[in-house]
């Protein structure tokens, strides 16, 4: 805002000064002016056109910024969520190999173990005609 200002303070009063003392007539001195206010127009329509691209840019950059984000998100999410599906089937294929360890005794017959283990045929075998 200050440079505006500073335009306005500096430029015109010049301006006003080089269209008197070249100036032949009013119409002359008229077209210094409006030849100083569209040019100090389209600096100032130059100027908001670069804050407006300067603006549109950093959105921009904020918006990257932050889909990278939470695209490492979801993706500590997603593993979060592997992390805890496995670990829930590996516990119950750990619970289930405790429980038919310890239920291993109690259904195999040790006389059947001790069978096998002496070189015997089991009972049926031993009944059949050969």
């Amino acid at each position: 805002m200050w440079q505006r200002r500073a335009t306005l303070a500096f430029a015109l009063p010049f301006t006003a000064v080089a269209a008197a003392v070249r100036a032949d007539s009013a119409r002359e001195y008229l077209f210094a002016f409006f030849l100083f206010g569209m040019v100090y127009a389209l600096g100032v329509l130059t100027r908001t056109r670069q804050a407006y691209t300067e603006a549109v840019e950093a959105r921009a950059t904020e918006l990257e910024r932050a889909r990278v984000v939470e695209a490492e998100r979801a993706a500590e999410r997603e593993r979060a969520r592997i992390a805890r599906e496995m670990h829930d089937v590996l516990s119950h294929a750990v619970s289930l190999v405790m429980v038919q360890a310890e239920a291993g005794p109690l259904v195999v017959r040790p006389t059947a173990v001790a069978d096998d283990f002496t070189g015997e045929p089991p009972c049926a075998v031993r009944r059949l005609p050969l």
